[in-house]
């Protein structure tokens, strides 16, 4: 049997299968792995939040929520399916995204926290722990503006700032840059769609002004064909909310064939920014916890 399949014109960029944590040693191990310090504890609540999110997501979508129905077109050949939720998605889908992004986000401001006390040897007065936060920039001479700032400019020594900048959206971009590597894309894409990037965005948006909002999206459709086949497939405009048309499938009108059974997997997505619209959600706060833990801690709390 063969089969036909379309995903969506851009594929996510960011992987969906979270990894195992890293494990850490509670025995003799440096101060900047103590489990029990702010930014881990934070690290560690996200990723709570973000299983909770996956195991509500999966029984959402796996027990009925949703139905795809075909009905005619406006020609011959042409059949529309059009999707039918039996209940809206859940709030709470939106409040938990926005906790995993508080904690993620909060966990780099206490690491900043924690390496200026590190730096100037002692307990930060009430002043300078107000100005003392984690800088998220892909400009480098806005970073240049966050160290210079006379409120914190004491607070990050060379390698604290050097360590910071090292993991900026567009690091990888800049380090191939100066290894001489030519053809590379365009550095604003890369800082785009960074994990930080996005973290910023999304935690400034449900901080400050409104609920992500979290919709259906879908994977992938397929169908099923014992012979070669002409038909094709072509996708609704999103969002993909309750009667929504979820695409086409078009057919030869001087060849018709029986309408096959319809597969497809759902997601669930954002409506926006672009770049984190690309990728289901468990997916994008997984990606952006992985990059945190295992790569922007451990760089800028133990710089070597």
């Amino acid at each position: 049997m063969l089969v036909q399949g379309y995903r969506p014109s851009k594929l996510g960029l960011f992987p969906t299968t979270p990894e195992p944590r890293q494990t850490r040693c509670v025995t003799s191990q440096p101060w900047w792995l103590d489990p029990e310090s702010a930014w881990w504890a934070k690290a560690d609540r996200a990723q709570q939040h973000i299983s909770a999110l996956s195991a509500q997501a999966e029984d959402f979508l796996t027990r009925g929520s949703y139905t795809v129905v075909p009905e005619a077109g406006d020609r011959p050949g042409k059949t529309v399916y059009r999707i039918w939720m039996s209940r809206p998605i859940p709030v709470s889908f939106s409040t938990i995204l926005g906790d995993a992004l508080h904690n993620l986000r909060s966990a780099l401001d206490c690491a900043a926290l924690g390496i200026a006390r590190q730096y100037v040897g002692r307990d930060l007065n009430e002043i300078e722990e107000r100005a003392c936060r984690f800088p998220i920039y892909g400009e480098p001479e806005k970073l240049d503006e966050f160290f210079a700032n006379a409120s914190r400019a004491h607070l990050f020594g060379a390698s604290e700032q050097q360590a910071i900048r090292a993991v900026q959206p567009g690091w990888l971009y800049d380090y191939l840059a100066k290894e001489g590597h030519a053809d590379l894309p365009d550095r604003s894409e890369e800082v785009r769609y960074d994990p930080l990037t996005l973290l910023q965005q999304l935690s400034n948006i449900d901080k400050h002004r409104r609920l992500h909002v979290v919709t259906c999206w879908p994977g992938l459709v397929y169908w099923g064909s014992d012979d070669p086949s002409k038909r094709t497939w072509r996708w609704g405009s999103p969002p993909f909310v309750d009667g929504a048309i979820l695409g086409y499938l078009i057919d030869d009108p001087e060849h018709p064939e029986p309408l096959p059974d319809l597969h497809q997997d759902m997601e669930l997505r954002l409506l926006g920014p672009p770049a984190a619209a690309d990728t289901e959600v468990v997916g994008l706060l997984s990606n952006m916890h992985r990059q945190i833990t295992s790569h922007v801690l451990p760089k800028v709390l133990n710089p070597v």
